[in-house]
């Protein structure tokens, strides 16, 4: 989910960015449907990140305590909900 939020980014601030460059004008179609794309896999994954989420805490009963590892969940979501500032502002 990482990647593909940080692909979102990429994308949007090059789209944003387009009139800068005459190469990247004619490519603006094509940079926004990959970013939607990406952005598109990256949503994907948010329902697998809540089921397991209650899958480990609720049905294991796990304690639900801070980690370092969380970094991994909390990163995505974090460049997930950038991303998607970025592009609604397109």
């Amino acid at each position: 989910m990482g990647s593909a939020a940080i692909s979102t980014a990429a994308g949007a601030a090059l789209a944003a960015q387009s009139a800068l460059s005459p190469v990247v004008v004619e490519l603006v179609p094509l940079v926004k449907g990959l970013t939607l794309f990406f952005w598109s896999m990256a949503s994907w994954w948010i329902p697998m990140l809540i089921a397991l989420g209650v899958w480990r805490y609720p049905i294991c009963g796990v304690p639900l305590a801070y980690g370092p590892l969380y970094w991994g969940g909390v990163f995505p979501l974090g460049m997930y909900s950038a991303s998607t500032y970025g592009w609604r502002k397109l």
